[in-house]
């Protein structure tokens, strides 16, 4: 499978590949922190902009719903349900009458950089054209959340604002 880059901000980076079934991302975070801990307002963006992925379901260790996680879990796995639920959606606003994809967020930062995740989705080649709408869209409310948590300097992340601006 060859690796394909998708997004290259100053915030992150994703490049993914695809077998017939499955499609492999991998997501380069650059900033100081990789967890919504840092960005509080992420519930109350998520609620006007993309409530319906508050409602996804989420295989998690603490067994909260995602609603709940939301407040405290890893960037990338934020990103895989943002995905999963933006498949979702275009799936069904082309006629599905329901729609469901699954993933995985996995990280190793002894193996690999500090901030990169593997995001795995049951979506393969075929269905490449809604991956990459719904990427496009995933990628566009992802980079809207960190640059408006990053922007409000009375958030935790404001001294990260000044490590990327350096």
């Amino acid at each position: 499978m060859e690796k394909v880059s998708v997004n290259t901000s100053q915030y992150f980076q994703i490049q993914y590949r695809q077998s017939n079934k499955k499609t492999a991302i991998t997501m380069q975070i650059n900033l100081p922190f990789v967890s919504t801990k840092y960005l509080p307002m992420t519930g109350a963006f998520l609620q006007a902009h993309n409530p319906s992925v508050l409602r996804t379901q989420c295989f998690n260790d603490a067994n909260l719903p995602f609603d709940i996680e939301v407040k405290e879990t890893e960037l990338g796995h934020l990103f895989e349900h943002i995905l999963l639920d933006q498949l979702c959606l275009s799936e069904m606003s082309k006629g599905a009458k329901s729609s469901t994809f699954s993933g995985r967020t996995s990280w190793d930062w002894q193996k690999n950089p500090y901030g990169m995740f593997e995001i795995w989705i049951d979506i393969g080649k075929e269905q490449l054209q809604l991956l990459m709408e719904a990427l496009k869209k995933t990628i566009a409310l992802f980079e809207k959340l960190i640059f408006i948590s990053l922007s409000q300097s009375h958030t935790n992340a404001a001294p990260a604002l000044s490590y990327i601006r350096a």
